[in-house]
């Protein structure tokens, strides 16, 4: 019997939780005639704090997946003129981060890898 993929949805969300943010789903879970759709073509979740310091609102725009996708996933979010539109126009108080896990050899627990795409999206031509 095949071995089921890990659900990274929830330990997503409470890595961002214990860091104080409010998240929410924003996939659409497709079916066998209807694939699943992220939000602006790659986001799973979304996640938001106010600055303690400023009050200013902060958003961030969640793809997570495992380690072995991490590249195409990557790949996915650099070609998405959505991606692009929604650093350029929102800078800082939008970012985009890609989160991977993977469980290391002889541990038990999963660990998440934390990329900010903007920079690399605003390095871009």
């Amino acid at each position: 019997m095949a071995k089921r993929p890990a659900n990274h949805g929830p330990r997503t969300r409470k890595l961002y939780e214990d860091q104080g943010y409010l998240v929410g789903k924003v996939d659409c879970t497709g079916s066998r005639r209807r694939p699943s759709h992220d939000l602006f073509g790659f986001a799973d979740l979304i996640a938001f704090t106010i600055c303690e310091t400023t009050s200013e609102l902060y958003v961030v725009l969640i793809q997570l997946t495992d380690r072995t996708s991490h590249a195409k996933h990557r790949n996915k979010i650099l070609l998405s003129a959505s991606a692009h539109e929604v650093v350029k126009r929102f800078g800082g108080a939008v970012r985009i981060e890609l989160v991977s896990w993977r469980k290391p050899a002889g541990k038990q627990r999963f660990e998440p890898w934390v990329e900010d795409m903007n920079q690399t999206i605003l390095e871009q031509p």
